[in-house]
Order: structure tokens, then C-alpha cells, then sequence
């Protein structure tokens, strides 16, 4: 198996998700990451936080407009909430 880079990931989810406004496929999404192996999950939500985190500090930085309000006002408010106390063990 090919290793990738964060960026090639980056790039491809972004690719995808520009094309993904199709409701079921995003349940599908859902549903296959919730489906993956337990310690996979928790390395998940760990990224997402990761991800949400760095979006509080695009608000916080003033780094957002109308395009990205929304997204980085409720990752604002999550990292509120959370804080930097979201690290996720490997099992």
C-alpha cells in the first residue's frame, strides 16, 4: 500500500466533499467511518478535533468570511466547550 501525505488526504477529501451533496452518500460516510475498527474510531474523532481546533483559531485569528463563518463560529464554540482536553488514547 502507497503511504500518502496529510496534504494528498486533505486534497482528497476536499475533492470529494466538493462533490458529495448527495444525502445518502453522506449517511453512507457516516456509516462506514462508525463502522471501522473501535481503535480507528477514536483516531478519528481525535483528527476531527484536531481539525476543529484549528478552525477556532482561524475565528480567533479573525482568518474567516462568509464563506467559512458558520464552520469556524461552531468550532469556536466546540474548542469553547473542550478545550485542548480532547486527546484520544491508542488502544
Amino acid at each position: 500500500m502507497k503511504t500518502v501525505t496529510g496534504k494528498e488526504v486533505a486534497e482528497a477529501l476536499c475533492n470529494t466533499l466538493n462533490n458529495f451533496n448527495n444525502k445518502e452518500e453522506r449517511e453512507q460516510f457516516v456509516k462506514e467511518i462508525c463502522n471501522q475498527h473501535r481503535s480507528l474510531q477514536q483516531q478519528t474523532i481525535g483528527l476531527l478535533m484536531e481539525v476543529v481546533k484549528a478552525f477556532a483559531e482561524k475565528r480567533l485569528n479573525n482568518d474567516y468570511d462568509l464563506r467559512n463563518d458558520a464552520a469556524t463560529k461552531l468550532c469556536s464554540e466546540i474548542h469553547k466547550a473542550f478545550g485542548d482536553d480532547f486527546r484520544m488514547p491508542f488502544i
